[in-house]
């Protein structure tokens, strides 16, 4: 005869006989975080409840006296070996999420960085690095941080996961350890940014070629305008006394009107030609612009304007 098991709860003891199917999905119900309304707020990306796999931390250094660590997210992806691949196909979608909860941290801060502007994802700076490392992962790296580069990823004694829940095998629950990228996430004054300093010196470059076509415009101008009136009058040849066999034909002179002409035309000549190599050197410091990546249609979700990461 098959024994019964006594459970007591909230509403009182009842009698029931566990079935073993029950006993086969504890260990996989102890594996999901059991999250209710209550739990989530804006403080916490929702990620982190509904994904299993890598956590990415967010930092930052543009506050002074607010802590680096500022926020993060989580990934469904739990081979660390797939993590540098992944971040480098989903880097604007993570860039997305980092610069949103950048600016939701600058703004409890009060802090100043870029308020007057109309940033863009673009104006940021981003980079990554793996936190989980091994001792001799972090011996590795010289500026005595505990964190390596990303192809640690792919070195199993430079990295090793962190426990995020202890096994307890008594009540049937399995342990959880995952690996965590350190996303750092940054902006620079404008007369600093990458972005502006190349708008600044092509904007020069197109003033100096303005300038160039004004000072040749000037110069034909000024040789097509000049009046009559004002050419000298040509001085008398004179011819030498000596018998030559061309003694009987004149030698062609010019005038000073004539000669300061031609030095006018010489000199725009010059300035076209400067202009034009000038022309030339914009052209070919123009970058390539390949066509885009073709990206599943962006999906909204409640908590944040940023997308969805995928699972792979």
């Amino acid at each position: 005869m098959e024994s019964s098991t006594t459970v007591v709860s909230n509403q009182g003891s009842r009698t029931q006989t566990p079935t073993q199917d029950d006993d086969a999905m504890k260990p996989f119900q102890a594996l999901s975080i059991e999250v209710n309304d209550d739990h989530r707020s804006d403080l916490v990306d929702n990620s982190i409840f509904d994904k299993r796999g890598v956590l990415i931390q967010f930092l930052n250094s543009n506050c002074t006296g607010a802590p680096h660590v500022f926020g993060g997210m989580r990934l469904a992806i739990t081979d660390i070996n797939k993590v540098p691949a992944y971040l480098s196909k989903y880097r604007r979608l993570v860039k997305q999420h980092a610069v949103y909860a950048l600016m939701q941290h600058f703004k409890e801060m009060q802090c100043g960085a870029g308020a007057a502007e109309e940033l863009y994802t673009d104006d940021f700076g981003m980079t990554f690095t793996v936190a989980t490392v091994t001792g001799h992962g972090a011996l590795l790296n010289p500026g005595k941080r505990q964190e390596g580069p990303l192809f640690f990823c792919h070195f199993p004694a430079l990295v090793e996961p962190v426990i995020l829940t202890h096994s307890d095998w008594n009540a049937r629950v399995e342990g959880e350890a995952v690996h965590m990228i350190n996303c750092y996430v940054s902006i620079q004054p404008p007369h600093l940014r990458r972005s502006m300093v190349i708008k600044k010196y092509l904007s020069d470059q197109a003033a100096l070629c303005e300038n160039a076509k004004a000072t040749m415009a000037l110069a034909q101008k000024a040789a097509t305008t000049t009046p009559a009136s004002s050419y000298a009058p040509a001085k008398k040849v004179k011819m030498s006394s000596m018998t030559t066999p061309y003694s009987n034909h004149h030698v062609p002179t010019m005038t000073r009107e004539e000669v300061r002409k031609m030095r006018v035309e010489n000199s725009a000549n010059r300035e076209l030609d400067s202009l034009r190599n000038e022309v030339r050197n914009l052209k070919g410091q123009l970058l390539p612009t390949p066509p885009l990546p073709i990206v599943k249609p962006i999906v909204w979700p409640s908590h944040n304007r940023c997308p969805e990461m995928p699972d792979e």
